[in-house]
């Protein structure tokens, strides 16, 4: 097998027009969809098409270099890649990092410096992997390098790819060089496929992880890495040629309208945009150069060229245009917007990436020193930007502990005693406690000391408040545990013994929830039936307290929902507990902690009408109306009669769009005490 068997051009030949016109498709469908989602709504599996490119080219040059010398120059490669792709990322990164600082709100300081720092080295991926299953990341809005993800995962694949080829060429040495490439091409056949069965499996189970996974991508690379051993002898016969370009160009096509991100993606229905990647790079075919078609062929190469330019600066441009120009932006905006972007891809490709790109690497020493000095660099600009980060972490922790060290004080005006009838308080804004970029921190302990299952979590621990003669149980999902900081106060008060039973996105129900992921259904109902078993064998409660998101749980219908939660509550009543529900608590807009951040801000600006703030039924009250419990609803101190305020009594009063803060949640306790005083508890 020749080089020239590969279908694959060495490293110094001239760019093939066919693959930098696929560059630019790809790219002009990911801005295109990211500017205009719902004019193209499949245009993210650009990013797919990159991926099938990236494996053709670098496993291309890879089995060439392998025919040709028995071995790989993993310096050499690594060295060319650094030189290739680190220059611009970096300049973006950094260019990225000043912008934040003088333009977004410091809301999102920590953790866009934290992403800065994985993308610089390449590991952004399974930093949003991490967050997608993460609960309390779940709200947190795309960073201005959250595009980044696709880098690093082209990255490892640099990485893994050369070190596996090497390691086979070792072991084979005795073996010839056919045999050796034989044997690469049949692991990454293996991998191709468990890479395609694994990205289905998961997929279906967690959609979120699976999007970022490096493992559940794998397969794209690797369809891209067999095309490359493809005889170009294939391109040269017309007919199979042109039924390739011809169900390419269809596939891609249907690809930006077919899937949408409703999809659950990668999945399967990733095979249409990697398919037909994967023919039109087989098919070697690029469009006549005369005419108008010869004009349109060239332009289109030349926004191949700047592809990798364009890619990484569209995403921060856009960020940063929301941020000062507010979620809609008109066309016109977009389209100077777009030129920006083109003017600064331009001068990134001209003076970043050509220069350092066009300086050949030939002597081992040149290739270790280039290596090392990306890694260098890599860190150099990575280091800082996690420090400042673990900085800014530590300030929103020391915050977090003052506001709730004052709540506790319950002094006068002071979160929820500020709706108080006939209290005299001043609502201006001032210094809120805490302050907005702390208070996603402003969580209860349980989710730090598992007693808190989250939606993909297994931990079925029962933690106690309290050490009361009164046995009480706090039943629900994540709104339930809100209530906990306010509960645990009132229980050292009235003498309780609190039992914890709560789960995200989890109300304790026999009627099946749609919502979530298969894997999050799955858990919570493995969860249910665990927590039911445990308080049938507890001790019998006097009182059970339960809540729950209004908007989070879904069910097939209302009545079914209502008949479950009472089939869930019968047993514990019969036991002799009385049932309460508390009212659903009301939302915050998107963006409110950003908006109070701002230093002309005004809280009703931040805040939703009354009318919108209780988007959905509350079904669990409507059970408890439909049935034997009780029903305390305490939204008179979240709300007035117009609006529902995001900071009451200088307490930011959420933590996202729908969770109370534990400080302000805490500023409930004695109106919470005094209507279970009311009950008889």
């Amino acid at each position: 097998m020749s080089k020239h068997a590969l279908g694959q051009q060495s490293s110094g030949t001239a760019k093939r027009a066919d693959i930098q016109l696929l560059r630019a498709f790809a790219v002009l469908a990911v801005i295109t969809y990211h500017f205009w989602p719902f004019r193209l709504p499949g245009g993210f599996v650009g990013v797919d098409v990159f991926f099938v490119i990236s494996g053709y080219l670098i496993c291309g040059h890879l089995f060439d270099e392998l025919l040709r010398t028995g071995t790989i120059r993993l310096a050499h490669f690594w060295a060319r890649r650094g030189k290739r792709l680190l220059p611009a990322a970096l300049t973006v990164i950094v260019v990225t990092a000043l912008g934040t600082l003088l333009l977004l709100p410091r809301t999102v300081w920590e953790t866009t410096f934290r992403q800065l720092a994985a993308s610089a080295v390449y590991v952004q991926n399974w930093s949003l992997a991490a967050d997608s299953v993460d609960y309390l990341a779940a709200d947190n809005a795309p960073t201005s390098v959250q595009h980044f993800w696709s880098l690093s995962v082209e990255e490892q694949f640099y990485i893994v790819v050369p070190l596996l080829v090497l390691v086979v060429a070792l072991v084979l040495r005795r073996r010839s060089r056919r045999t050796v490439l034989k044997t690469v091409l049949t692991m990454i056949a293996l991998i191709t496929v468990g890479s395609f069965v694994l990205s289905v499996y998961q997929t279906a189970m967690t959609p979120g992880p699976a999007y970022f996974s490096t493992l559940t991508r794998a397969w794209e690379f690797g369809a891209g890495a067999l095309i490359a051993a493809v005889p170009a002898k294939f391109s040269g016969q017309p007919v199979a040629r042109w039924i390739a370009v011809i169900l390419g160009v269809v596939g891609l096509g249907a690809s930006l309208v077919v899937i949408s991100p409703e999809d659950p993606f990668p999945g399967s229905i990733a095979a249409l945009p990697v398919i037909a990647t994967a023919l039109l790079l087989a098919a070697r075919s690029v469009p006549s150069a005369t005419g108008l078609l010869g004009v349109g062929t060239q332009l289109g190469v030349g926004v191949g060229d700047r592809s990798y330019s364009l890619y990484l600066w569209h995403w921060p441009a856009l960020v940063f245009a929301h941020a000062l120009l507010g979620e809609e932006i008109s066309w016109r905006t977009k389209l100077v917007l777009l030129v920006a972007v083109a003017i600064a891809a331009e001068l990134s490709f001209r003076f970043v990436e050509t220069p350092l790109r066009r300086r050949r690497v030939q002597r081992h020493r040149q290739a270790y020193a280039f290596a090392a000095a990306s890694l260098v660099a890599a860190l150099v600009v990575a280091v800082p930007l996690q420090a400042s980060a673990n900085m800014l972490e530590s300030s929103r922790m020391q915050d977090v502990q003052r506001a709730q060290a004052r709540a506790a004080a319950a002094t006068a005006c002071f979160g929820a005693a500020a709706m108080v009838g006939g209290a005299h308080c001043d609502q201006d804004l001032g210094d809120l406690t805490p302050s907005p970029e702390a208070a996603p921190e402003d969580i209860p302990a349980a989710y730090s000391n598992r007693c808190h299952a989250t939606t993909n979590g297994d931990t079925t621990n029962v933690c106690q408040l309290g050490d009361g003669p009164r046995r009480v149980a706090l039943i629900g999902d994540s709104h339930a545990l809100s209530w906990e900081p306010a509960l645990e106060a009132v229980a050292k008060q009235r003498g309780w013994t609190i039992d914890a039973y709560t789960k995200s996105a989890c109300p304790l129900t026999t009627a099946p929830t749609t919502n979530g992921d298969a894997s999050i259904r799955a858990s919570c109902v493995a969860w249910r039936q665990i927590m039911q078993e445990k308080i049938a064998a507890a001790k019998p409660y006097d009182l059970v307290i339960t809540a729950a998101s209004a908007t989070a749980a879904r069910f097939r219908s209302n009545d079914e929902a209502i008949a479950g939660y009472r089939e869930v509550w019968a047993p514990m009543a019969a036991r002799g507990a009385q049932i309460v529900v508390l009212q659903d608590t009301p939302r915050a807009p998107e963006g409110a902690l950003d908006c109070l951040a701002q230093p002309d801000s005004a809280v009703r600006g931040c805040s939703l009408p009354r009318d919108q703030a209780f988007p959905s039924p509350d079904l669990m009250a409507a059970a408890a109306a439909a049935g034997h419990a009780t029903v305390l609803d305490f939204n008179k101190y979240l709300c007035d009669d117009e609006w529902c305020p995001t900071a009451i009594g200088g307490v930011v009063v959420y933590r996202d769009t729908h969770h109370m803060t534990t400080t302000f949640s805490r500023t409930l306790a004695p109106y919470v005490s005094k209507a279970f005083a009311s009950l008889g508890f």
